[in-house]
């Protein structure tokens, strides 16, 4: 139990160390406030959060001069319908499909979306 204690003590000390910073010392300059060493982030999220899966991104800058990215998922067109011959009790050749094309056909669903100004997007990318 007294193990318990020292560390949930030395944790309130380190706490305190990282939150306040210094007033005085080498580099700093009077009357100013330093920032802290550390900081924490805690993430919330809402219970409806889900998060999808995404590969591929179409966007640019928006007319404020935003970053804009909207995200997609992108797979092969399925067909409406899609007729077959039947030999000897089993589905055989296909002999038609609704919509009929020379080239295949992709989609893209657009899940989300992502606005963001010049500095936010310098900091993402690190």
């Amino acid at each position: 139990m007294a193990t318990r204690k020292k560390r949930a003590t030395k944790a309130k000390a380190r706490k305190a160390a990282v939150l306040t910073a210094p007033q005085g010392g080498p580099g700093a300059q009077a009357g100013k406030r330093l920032l802290p060493r550390m900081v924490r982030f805690i993430y919330k999220f809402p219970d409806l959060y889900n998060p999808v899966y995404s590969n591929g991104a179409y966007g640019g800058v928006g007319p404020q001069a935003d970053l804009v990215i909207n995200f997609y998922h992108e797979r092969q067109a399925l067909p409406y319908s899609v007729t077959s011959r039947v030999a000897e009790g089993r589905v055989a050749k296909e002999i038609a499909r609704d919509p009929d094309s020379e080239y295949p056909t992709l989609i893209r669903f657009v899940t989300t979306g992502v606005v963001m100004d010049l500095p936010a997007a310098k900091r993402l990318h690190g």
